[in-house]
């Protein structure tokens, strides 16, 4: 690439090119919103002061080693402040293995308020109704920060009208580099989607592909100013029920399951034997020892008994509990646990609620 002449940078010398007469009406429109927007901005101050700032900027670009084709991948500056603060940088291999148990979680959408109500900001920001392009104009705005992120292998949008139908319904295609990320990005972009106002009417989804197409069609939510949290929150959640429903989480492996049984107070956890019983406790107070202290081992223990449903605490700070398991046909299991409590604390009971005493060495 050829370097900078140090000649005068006093803009005297001219230059005659030819431009199409849309071409130049876009680029006249466009300075003089600049100006009324920026009017102390030097860079908008005439048509040929932009042409130089821009001319020049894209020449330091070349010379950094960039091409004409990294202009399709550049994100702007909106959408990479908007998104920034919630992307990271992570060693991908790693991040698949662990983002995999939450596959079929859905995110507490109080912690995910201000990114689904921001994005929905964003992209309806200069929406006109009755221009179809400037939806696909924000998409392919938000297209170029997704291939920005690496993650994404392809997205497109189709929006079409059908004589007799809703205002329009979209076809949006996503295909990805990791299956696990593609999921939480297919979780995203449904509950984006329905903060929006689209409801998701039919979902493909291809793990083997990396891929997922979604049908959506607006809903009166979409042509809303009005914020209406509750009901878009209601339209993400049926969104994202569409990527994480139990016709998808019986075809996966069995953790994903148990996950979702471990979080129903009414199914508990047992044993088929002894000896797995007695393995699992000991493995529990092993690490407790080894890498707890001596004041977190009866807390943590009623914590084990809590998680598999056996016993639910009235105060978790004072060590007190109700057996959540039926005497006739747990007998055995109480027994044990009760048992086993006793080794590291006296019991007390009064009205059907169990005491542990705090001893001063265990």
């Amino acid at each position: 690439m050829t370097s900078k002449r140090y000649m005068s940078n006093k803009k005297t010398a001219q230059q005659t090119i030819s431009i199409s007469p849309s071409l130049k009406d876009w680029i006249q429109r466009y300075v003089n919103v600049m100006q009324k927007e920026h009017p102390e901005d030097e860079r908008y101050k005439s048509t040929s002061a932009f042409y130089c700032h821009v001319m020049e900027n894209i020449l330091k670009t070349f010379q950094e080693g960039k091409s004409l084709d990294d202009f399709d991948r550049l994100v702007d500056k909106e959408y990479e402040e908007f998104f920034a603060p919630i992307s990271a940088e992570f060693i991908i291999p790693f991040m698949e293995t662990e983002v995999n148990m939450n596959r079929y979680s859905i995110a507490v959408f109080e912690e995910n308020m201000r990114f689904l109500l921001g994005s929905r900001k964003i992209f309806m920001k200069d929406i006109d109704y009755d221009d179809f392009s400037t939806i696909i104009t924000k998409f392919n705005r938000i297209k170029k920060r997704f291939m920005a992120a690496k993650g994404t292998k392809d997205m497109n949008l189709d929006l079409f009208i059908e004589k007799g139908k809703v205002p329009f319904r979209g076809i949006l295609e996503h295909t990805g580099h990791y299956k696990n990320l593609h999921h939480i990005n297919c979780k995203m972009m449904a509950a984006s989607l329905g903060f929006m106002g689209f409801k998701i009417i039919n979902l493909l989804y291809s793990e083997k592909e990396i891929y997922y197409r979604m049908e959506i069609v607006p809903t009166d939510l979409f042509f809303s100013p009005k914020l209406e949290t509750k009901r878009r929150r209601a339209l993400s959640r049926d969104n994202i029920e569409y990527v994480i429903n139990y016709n998808r989480v019986l075809d996966d492996t069995d953790n994903h399951l148990w996950i979702k049984l471990a979080n129903d107070e009414d199914v508990l956890i047992y044993f088929k034997n002894e000896n797995s019983r007695d393995k699992w406790i000991e493995k529990i107070e092993k690490d407790l020892r080894k890498f707890g202290t001596q004041e977190e081992i009866l807390p943590k223990l009623l914590r084990y008994f809590s998680h598999l449903h056996w016993i639910r605490f009235e105060n978790e700070q004072d060590l007190s509990f109700k057996i959540n398991i039926s005497r006739e046909k747990n007998d055995q299991e109480i027994e044990f646990m009760l048992n086993y409590l006793s080794k590291f604390s006296k019991i007390n009971e009064k009205d059907g609620i169990f005491y542990l005493e705090k001893l001063e060495k265990i």
